[in-house]
């Protein structure tokens, strides 16, 4: 197999997992919204999106941002592990850990340039 379709299927394997943990967060952020009667307008109040935005978030469609995950974690007073339950991976003991690292970030301004260089990483 040439290097190039090595990287192809990395690659599309890497996307499926991303989709995969995309979907499991939406999902558990729908729990936690209607377990708590909150719903999706109030939500795109606290986020600054559209209340479709929110369905996308919930259905998978779209990746939450590591700052509004921080704001609705802040929101509904849980624990990040909340929005990660149910993915079955080695790395989200990790992730966790440095989710909570960030949020102990005191400065906004460097809690959000720290979020947007993972959104730029995870876009390639």
């Amino acid at each position: 197999m040439t290097d190039f379709k090595k990287k192809i299927r990395n690659k599309s394997h890497k996307h499926e997992a991303v989709s995969n943990m995309t979907k499991i967060i939406g999902q558990n952020l729908r729990a936690l919204r209607v377990s708590n009667s909150v719903t999706q307008k109030e939500i795109s109040k606290i986020l600054h999106v559209t209340y479709q935005q929110v369905q996308k978030y919930e259905s998978g469609k779209n990746r939450l941002s590591a700052e509004d995950l921080f704001i609705l974690k802040e929101y509904f007073g849980v624990s990040f592990e909340v929005f990660y339950d149910g993915i079955k991976t080695s790395h989200t003991t990790k992730t966790t850990e440095m989710i909570d690292n960030i949020s102990k970030i005191k400065d906004t301004g460097t809690r959000q340039k720290i979020s947007k260089i993972i959104d730029i990483l995870c876009s390639d």
